[in-house]
């Protein structure tokens, strides 16, 4: 079942062209909502041989195809639009499969998203990658503020109560995100993407240790350690 939750505008990437082929009229529809109501100007096709026609016709800067489509499937559309272009194709799928994964990515896939995600995930992830082909900078700010936190990317302090906190980058990297995406939920699959570069694997404790040590801390200046919140089979959340 898809969460709904508080989707936040990024302005910087707004205005750019969809390209929804998916033969699920129900998700695609919401999907295109959710996309238009972020500025985004998107096309739908609900069969394959209608999407390869109109990736041709029309300009895109991202396309999102689903795995399993009429006739021809999606890895088969992914691979017919690798050899026209480059532009971004995320895979659309209606379960997490390491296989599925793994073909997507050797077709050329730069990201595969489930349908069961969030939207606002989804709609995260989709900001995130249009902003790394587009060339735009991930964070338009060198610090950030919140609750007497503050944080400064350049230097990598972080102070509390006119306390240093020494982080490690990866942890600094780590509390930066959430705060930079305070009060939204991250999920564990894109926060490994974005601070770890790497995909999330079951039983993978590695992002828990981070925030552990993070939230240790940040207890030791005087926070309040459940700013870092885990919510439970969603993600993390700094509020």
């Amino acid at each position: 079942m898809l969460i709904e939750e508080k989707i936040l505008k990024d302005c910087t990437v707004s205005n750019s062209k969809v390209l929804i082929i998916d033969d699920d009229a129900k998700f695609s529809e919401k999907l295109s909502a959710v996309l238009q109501d972020n500025g985004f100007d998107v096309e739908q096709s609900y069969s394959s041989e209608e999407g390869l026609i109109e990736a041709k016709m029309s300009h895109f800067q991202l396309i999102m195809v689903a795995t399993i489509l009429p006739a021809l499937d999606g890895f088969f559309v992914l691979e017919k639009l690798r050899k026209q272009s480059d532009i971004p194709v995320i895979m659309l799928c209606n379960r997490d499969c390491e296989q599925l994964r793994l073909e997507g990515y050797r077709k050329g896939a730069d990201d595969y998203l489930v349908k069961s995600f969030s939207f606002t995930e989804i709609m995260v992830r989709i900001q995130t990658l249009l902003r790394r082909t587009l060339g735009v900078p991930f964070s338009q700010s060198e610090k950030l503020e919140c609750n007497g936190l503050m944080l400064q990317k350049r230097e990598q302090l972080v102070c509390y109560d006119n306390k240093n906190i020494i982080l490690t980058p990866i942890e600094f990297r780590l509390l930066w995100t959430l705060v930079d995406s305070r009060k939204q939920v991250l999920s564990k699959p894109y926060l490994y993407q974005i601070v770890l570069d790497r995909p999330f694997k079951p039983f993978d404790r590695t992002l828990d240790m981070h925030l552990s040590r993070i939230r240790k801390k940040l207890v030791e200046i005087g926070m309040n350690g459940d700013c870092l919140r885990t919510i439970h089979g969603k993600g993390y959340r700094f509020s």
